[in-house]
């Protein structure tokens, strides 16, 4: 105890000695900043311009675009003095935002007040721009790391030298009439197409066979039937590929690496299966690596695996990796011409990720690699484009899976309507165990479900325990024992509470960066309210794995709570009283 109040009274000194420095730091940044004031005054009657942007007040009409808006508005009569620092302004009695500002809003109209922003040629009737795009000027890639393009749009109405640079999605959305998509797969091989005629680009000195290739592919694809190899009978999947493919941006070129991450059992690979099926066609190689925390186990298995990589993307029969590092240098040197659809499934280790896949540069234009982890840290290590976070199924997708794999046939649905209600409950929206707890209820009888829920509660199913035990083995030592910690005894704890942080920290699991760790393996979750949570299963793997080859012997048990505490104390006293007697 003497040790940790000395703790706690080194940190109060410290925060002290912070809170210090900071109100210096304060101080000192407002006489600097004071340098370059002056001090601006208003009487009652002065008329004053209004600057709104950037800090337009959202109850203003929102501009489609905001760099062709008025950056003020007015003149406004000043008509009140609020405070030191500002005033209450006489808006028209149409105006829905509060009539006080701050006095940097505020600039002087000197001599016959004018609006500075010119009125554009077309407004509505709320006086919004009118904003139509006429023609398309440019494409570029978005600046710094953010995905996607831009596009230089002449508007209708202004002059070519106030065409704006706008959002690529944004513009498309708004005005789908343009047919943006074929303007830029136009612009891009080669040819403009002012007034809706093709005309030859010389400017941009493209070789006239490559853009005439690059036409019509365009074409040919636009107008071959769209065939789709999905799989109607997948529950929840459809939504999900939506949202999926979204991050994809095909469309849009470039080379991009994009993440699935989620639970065990979670639908990673089926969701990736799905979108590789769906959008091979559209790619110069693809490969599906399935299992590679398995498969790189084995005995040369990341040379086997790179192997696959090529054999698959350049279709050859054979080709012979004799080390990783060879392997690495045959993927990079053979497909960075090639544009491949590349999924990399069930990857444990950032090593064998960086060997398999090491950079965007070893792949073509265009390329799209995929990759299912449960370790967020992973994709987060190897600086993926997005990182995708699986969802779960709800409690409506997870009856529908769980009624596929359990038919009741004969049998009257409402006697099972509960029992199926209290299964789709123990499984938590988890697909694989939607799956396994079907086929294995699917021909038993009422009776004997409710006897196999009893059981689960005890004994997890197997087959489910393995798939969600992988994250748990994955873990170092001291991380495990603060998951077991955790799911024994502080689920739905806040895990910033001081108290349980230092009853973590005096078992030695140095818990700020163990608790991150099993968030990034999806063991554990933090609320929105900063408490701690787990799936129910991920509990009741924990509470198995404690229990051990002991199930009813508590007393053998690393860690005891609730009924096998009072089991324990029960234990005692009937040996006490056989002593006693």
């Amino acid at each position: 105890m003497d040790t940790i109040d000395q703790l706690l009274e080194d940190r109060d000194a410290i925060l002290d000695d912070l809170r210090v420095n900071l109100i210096r730091a304060q101080q000192k940044m407002a006489v600097q900043a004071n340098k370059h004031r002056r001090d601006v005054e208003f009487k009652e009657g002065d008329k004053v311009f209004l600057k709104l942007r950037p800090y337009r007040q959202q109850s203003l009409a929102a501009r489609k675009f905001e760099k062709l808006a008025p950056k003020f508005y007015g003149p406004f009569k000043i008509s009140q003095k609020i405070g030191k620092v500002a005033y209450k302004l006489e808006l028209p009695p149409t105006a829905i935002i509060h009539p006080v500002f701050h006095v940097s809003q505020l600039q002087t109209a000197h001599g016959t007040p004018t609006i500075h922003a010119e009125l554009p040629p077309q407004l509505n009737a709320e006086l919004e721009f009118i904003m139509q795009p006429l023609l398309l000027r440019g494409v570029r890639p978005k600046k710094g790391k953010e995905p996607g393009r831009e596009v230089l749009i002449q508007w209708k109405g202004f002059t070519e030298g106030e065409a704006t640079w706008e959002d690529f999605d944004k513009v498309k959305t708004q005005f789908p009439e343009f047919n943006l998509e074929g303007k830029v797969h136009v612009w891009e091989a080669g040819i403009d197409r002012p007034n809706d005629t093709f005309v030859y680009s010389k400017r941009r000195n493209r070789h006239e066979s490559k853009c005439i290739k690059e036409i019509v592919d365009t074409i040919s694809q636009r107008f071959q039937p769209i065939t789709s190899s999905r799989d109607d009978n997948l529950i929840g999947v459809e939504a999900r590929m939506q949202h999926f493919m979204s991050n994809l941006q095909i469309e849009f070129g470039g080379k991009r690496m994009i993440g699935i991450w989620g639970v065990g059992g979670g639908g990673k690979t089926t969701l990736a299966s799905s979108v590789y099926d769906e959008i091979s066609s559209k790619f110069d190689g693809c490969c599906f690596l399935k299992n590679i925390w398995e498969e790189s186990s084995n005995q040369n298995g990341l040379e086997r695996l790179q192997e696959q990589i090529l054999c698959t993307v350049l279709k050859q029969k054979q080709l012979n990796v004799g080390r990783v590092e060879e392997g690495r240098r045959m993927i990079k040197d053979m497909l960075h011409h090639r544009k491949v659809l590349i999924v990399l499934d069930d990857v444990d280790n950032l090593e064998h990720l960086e060997q398999l896949a090491g950079s965007r540069d070893w792949f073509g234009e265009g390329s799209r690699i995929l990759i299912t982890t449960r370790d967020e840290h992973i994709l987060t290590g190897h600086k993926v484009d997005v990182i995708h976070n699986m969802s779960l199924l709800d409690d409506d997708e997870a009856m529908k899976l769980f009624c596929k794999h359990a038919p009741c046939g004969h049998k009257p649905i409402e006697d099972y309507e509960l029992l199926s209600k209290d299964v789709v409950a123990y499984a938590g929206g988890l697909p694989l165990a939607l799956r396994i707890l079907g086929r294995f209820l699917g021909d038993k009888e009422m009776n004997e479900w409710r006897s196999a829920l009893d059981r689960l509660k005890e004994i997890p199913d197997a087959n489910i325990l393995e798939k969600l035990k992988i994250s748990f083995d994955g873990l170092k030592t001291v991380e495990k024992q603060l998951f077991l910690d955790i799911a024994c005894f502080f689920r739905g704890h806040d895990y910033k509470d001081e108290k349980i942080m230092m009853i973590l920290d005096a078992c030695g699991y140095h818990p700020v960066i163990g608790i991150k760790v099993l968030v990034q393996n999806t063991l554990i979750t933090i609320t929105e309210h900063g408490r701690s949570d787990m799936h129910d299963l991920a509990q009741e793997m924990a509470h198995y794995i404690v229990r051990g080859e002991h199930p009813k012997n508590p007393e053998k048990h690393s860690r005891v709570w609730k009924e096998d505490v009072l089991q324990i104390c029960a234990m005692d006293a009937t040996m006490l009283m056989v002593k006693l007697a």
